[in-house]
């Protein structure tokens, strides 16, 4: 029961970032939770959860560079500690095994979506 209360909690706050969110963006999370889906045969509840998880984790690494003058390093900082706090979120809403799955399928659909 703790579990799932973190869990709501955990897609209400990411769901909150809707206010700043862009088409291409949405796009991008549709994208990369599709692949996750597609690869780990995802219900459609742990789907919705991916995508708020990933939704809130790429508006968040764009409102941290957007309209900033960053070095490529700063930028490449971002997305680390970006890509760790995701990992974090997937572990904590899914359990340490299918957390991690999740979030190595997510890095080989990002891949497979830049590639395109």
């Amino acid at each position: 029961m703790k579990k799932y209360l973190f869990t709501l909690l955990l897609v209400i706050g990411f769901t909150s970032f809707s206010f700043s969110q862009g088409k291409g963006q949405i796009k991008r999370a549709n994208d990369i939770t599709g692949h996750i889906a597609k690869q780990l045969d995802l219900s459609d509840e742990d789907r919705e959860k991916v995508n708020a998880i990933y939704l809130a984790q790429i508006v968040s690494n764009s409102n941290q560079i957007k309209g900033k003058e960053l070095t490529q390093n700063q930028k490449q900082q971002i997305y680390k500690s970006g890509n760790l706090e995701r990992t974090a979120a997937l572990v904590e809403a899914f359990g340490n095994e299918k957390g991690n799955a999740i979030a190595k399928a997510g890095f080989a659909a990002m891949k497979a979506i830049r590639k395109k």
